[in-house]
């Protein structure tokens, strides 16, 4: 990541257009939440997956600073597998998903954490 905490797929696989790349990774729920808060950030064209739905799809090709959403998802109990899906057409490309930690959240026994590779479900 760089300072902001965004991810620059550029860095991995460079810039070449067109071009797509999918990341991969598992948090941890605490307990079961019928929604839990998240931002999603995307350069160019974004999705995002929690547990097999769509939790979020921004379609236009615009800088991820221009491109932020507020979102939420339901967590079950345990590891939960976050998925995105990014597109590369011009220029720049990564994104920048985090978990909102806000006012009530995280404060009820919700707290959401990142699993280590070694800790994924096979």
């Amino acid at each position: 990541t760089d300072w902001t905490g965004a991810v620059d797929v550029a860095k991995v696989f460079g810039t070449a257009a067109p071009a797509f790349a999918y990341a991969v990774t598992w948090i941890h729920a605490e307990t079961t939440l019928n929604h839990r808060s998240f931002t999603f950030q995307a350069d160019d064209s974004g999705w995002l997956w929690a547990n097999g739905h769509t939790v979020a799809h921004l379609p236009l090709d615009l800088p991820r600073e221009a491109h932020r959403i507020w979102t939420s998802a339901p967590l079950k109990k345990g590891p939960n597998p976050v998925v995105i899906k990014l597109t590369q057409n011009q220029r720049f490309w990564g994104f920048r998903f985090d978990v909102v930690d806000w006012h009530w959240q995280g404060r009820r026994g919700d707290v959401i954490t990142g699993l280590d590779i070694v800790e994924w479900p096979k």
